[in-house]
């Protein structure tokens, strides 16, 4: 077995510091797009949920108050990602979420023959719904990743002396294996908006409260 002599062990070192050289910058770069500063620009969201609302003649002409109230403890609904990196992006925000949500409520009383009025109104029906949650969360495996968009509207109705009250709630995932563009967490956000005012607008027990 042959042993390296001075001149080879030399060489070897100075090869060795060579490749850690050329090398060094690659984890640099990695390092900043995986975890350290990679800058994902912020968002603001825009939603557009498509809501199938049924039409009845429940509603008979009565007039009935809308008021919606944002009741979110914030307008972040989530933060970007790339890859398994979770914390590198930017925060997306959902400011624009209370006049959607108003008009797809009187969209949907117009459709059962009722006629929606203003907060203010001075009617035997009303309708308040308080906008509780609307989240663009993510979830990461070893070599995976989701998205879980989520999304909470609490419906409080008063038909003369009768108070309803009922909450309503969707969440769901995607799975991802890079990063979501603008487009993708608009989807996203509109389906969860979409999905929650499905559920309450078509809701029999709420329409045939405010009918009664």
């Amino acid at each position: 077995m042959s042993v390296a002599g001075p001149k080879q062990m030399e060489l070897a070192s100075v090869t060795r510091s060579k490749a850690v050289r050329a090398v060094r910058p690659l984890f640099l770069v990695s390092f900043l797009l995986l975890g350290g500063g990679c800058a994902l620009a912020p968002q603001d969201a825009v939603l557009n949920p498509a809501v199938t609302i049924s039409k009845t003649a429940a509603g008979g002409g009565a007039p009935v108050s809308v008021e919606v109230v944002d009741e979110r403890p914030s307008t972040v609904a989530g933060t970007r990602m790339m890859g398994q990196a979770r914390y590198i992006g930017a925060e997306i925000k959902v400011a624009e979420v209370t006049p959607i949500v108003e008009a797809k409520a009187k969209e949907a009383l117009v459709r059962n023959q009722f006629v929606p009025e203003g907060p203010s109104a001075a009617t035997d029906r009303k309708l308040k719904v308080e906008i509780r949650a609307l989240d663009l969360k993510t979830q990461h495996t070893m070599f995976s990743a989701s998205y879980l968009p989520s999304a909470a509207f609490k419906a409080v109705a008063r038909n003369k002396a009768d108070n309803f009250e009922k909450l309503y709630r969707v969440d769901f995932s995607e799975g991802t294996m890079w990063y979501n563009s603008d487009d993708k967490n608009n989807r996203l956000l509109s389906e969860a908006v979409g999905k929650v005012l499905d559920d309450m607008l078509n809701d029999p027990e709420l329409m045939g409260f405010l009918a009664r």
